[in-house]
Order: structure tokens, then C-alpha cells, then sequence
């Protein structure tokens, strides 16, 4: 590693958490209400989504990007084509994780498994 900057994409608001990256994609949230799914090699982006601010880390596995928003929404999108797969509303407070067949998410007051 040279630490040579090969790419930036400026978003209209804050970046708050790490980026996920999968499938040649960077998946990041924005204070701007935007869900970016960039070309990890170029940073250009390949779709967004403008569902709310989104300060968790997505987590992506089997062809699936979920993303805890601000106001407590986890979506499942394609990770591909960006379409909403699912919408549910938990109060979700946490990064969602992906293991052993679930989608894991920290609520108010609880952790939730959940059937991908």
C-alpha cells in the first residue's frame, strides 16, 4: 500500500460510519438521507438510495445490503440494483450484522434476529 489516494466522492452531508465493502462496491450512509453503493474501483456511483440519514454501517451478504436508519427503519435493498427489498420498523439503534442465516440488529431496548 502506497497510501496514494485513487479516488473521493463528496456526499452533501456527513459520513458518520464505516463503509461496507462487497461485490466491487463501497456501501456508506450519509447525513444527507442517501444509502451511496459507489465503484470501489473508480468511486463513481452505481446507485443511491434516498430513504434518511443512515449513521450505522451497512452490512451485505448473499446479494443483500441492510442499513439501520436514523429514525429506528432496518431496509434490506439488492445490493446490485439498490430496490428495496424490505422495510421494517424496530426502533434500530445498532450496525446490523449478518451470521448463521440472520440478520442481527441492536433495538431501544433489545437484539433482534431476524430471518433474512
Amino acid at each position: 500500500m502506497t497510501g496514494n489516494q485513487i479516488w473521493s466522492f463528496a456526499t452533501n452531508g456527513a459520513v458518520r460510519s464505516s463503509p461496507a465493502v462487497a461485490y466491487g462496491l463501497v456501501f456508506v450512509g450519509s447525513d444527507d438521507g442517501t444509502l451511496y453503493a459507489l465503484d470501489a474501483s473508480v468511486g463513481v456511483p452505481r446507485w443511491t438510495a434516498h430513504d434518511g440519514a443512515a449513521r450505522t454501517t451497512p452490512a451485505v451478504a448473499n446479494g443483500v445490503v441492510y442499513v439501520a436508519l436514523d429514525d429506528g427503519r432496518l431496509i434490506a435493498y439488492d445490493a446490485w440494483a439498490g430496490t428495496d427489498l424490505v422495510t421494517l420498523e424496530l426502533k434500530a439503534t445498532s450496525s446490523p450484522a449478518v451470521a448463521d442465516g440472520a440478520v442481527v440488529v441492536g433495538t431501544v431496548s433489545q437484539l433482534v434476529g431476524l430471518q433474512p
